[in-house]
């Protein structure tokens, strides 16, 4: 959400004792949100009223197939610079096609390890 659109303006904290930050921290990760957006709908419900959709945070294993599946694309980069210069006359073509494929088949991967 943009700054512009924002309506919520009010910021308002309190104090835990580290194992009920533990305890809110857990119970956050288990539904998929921050403690932010977890305390805030908790507190709304005890007030009566019905707390806004959360966005779910994106897990660690989401985010790390992301980091690696750009480090793919990075090679696969690097991989077509190599069939460049193998056309030159460079680059032994043959293992440059066989390194692509290989990129190919790990990105096609990852992808379909991303979406489940």
């Amino acid at each position: 959400m943009s700054t512009e659109t924002r309506q919520a303006t009010t910021v308002r904290s309190f104090r835990v004792t580290p194992e009920e930050a533990a305890a809110i921290h857990a119970a956050a990760a288990a539904r998929g949100v921050g403690p932010s957006t977890f305390s805030k709908a908790a507190a709304l419900r005890a007030a009566g009223r019905s707390a806004p959709a959360a966005r779910r945070r994106r897990g660690p294993d989401v985010e790390e197939t992301a980091r690696l599946a750009a480090a793919v694309g990075r090679l696969g980069g690097l991989a077509k610079v190599l069939v460049l210069q193998g056309r030159k006359g460079r680059v032994d073509t043959a293992d440059v096609r066989a390194l692509v494929a290989e990129v190919a088949a790990l990105r096609a991967s990852l992808a379909s390890e991303a979406e489940r």
